[in-house]
């Protein structure tokens, strides 16, 4: 006989503190662009996370409260250097990148083509 699927919600650790940032997000009424960046972390962090449905619904009901949707912007890289120039000895060596993604509304985008 088979065994019917059992639905397990998962507790993410950063909960509490993703909870607090959705929060914020919510009651922005025009996203600058850390707005935006955060929003994109937190949809990147609970994409096919087993659990979180709220922050989830939240992170969308965000989105739309800005005239967003998930469909109108772009998830687009943006790539950081290193800060600082490298020391001496390890100056043979490849300075590390960090890349992430950023949600950028289309509307932006087409005033920015460069990005």
């Amino acid at each position: 006989m088979p065994v019917p699927a059992v639905s397990v919600d998962q507790t993410h650790p950063l909960y509490a503190t993703d909870r607090d940032a959705i929060d914020r997000l919510l009651a922005v009424e025009v996203p600058a662009d850390d707005h935006l960046v955060d929003a994109a972390r937190l949809f990147m962090r609970y994409e096919g996370f087993p659990g979180a449905p709220d922050l989830k619904d939240d992170l969308a009901k965000a989105l739309r409260l800005w005239g967003l949707s998930r469909d109108n912007c772009t998830c687009a890289p943006v790539r950081f250097g290193p800060m600082v120039s490298a020391p001496p000895r390890l100056a043979t060596r490849q300075p590390a990148k960090l890349w992430v993604q950023v949600l950028i509304p289309q509307t932006r985008k087409a005033a920015n083509p460069g990005h």
